[in-house]
């Protein structure tokens, strides 16, 4: 449970389970975070990067868990 995840980010695209995820606060199934003009919300994203960022696509870093599966509940 964080503030949502950027499941379209390069880095968890391939990793993202959209069955598992959903977003309470909005009700509906897409965990993204909420931007506005003034506030970048990444504290999610850079959450799941930490655990299943993908291995070996060109982007700075690897997930310690690379290959395991991530969901966003927001």
């Amino acid at each position: 449970m964080d503030d949502g995840i950027d499941y379209l980010h390069p880095d968890l695209s391939k990793n993202y389970n959209a069955e598992s995820s959903y977003d309470f606060s909005s009700n509906d199934p897409y965990p993204f975070p909420r931007y506005t003009d003034d506030w970048f919300n990444s504290h999610g994203t850079r959450c799941a990067g930490e655990i299943s960022a993908e291995r070996d696509n060109g982007i700075c870093g690897v997930g310690v868990a690379y290959n395991s599966k991530i969901a966003g509940l927001r």
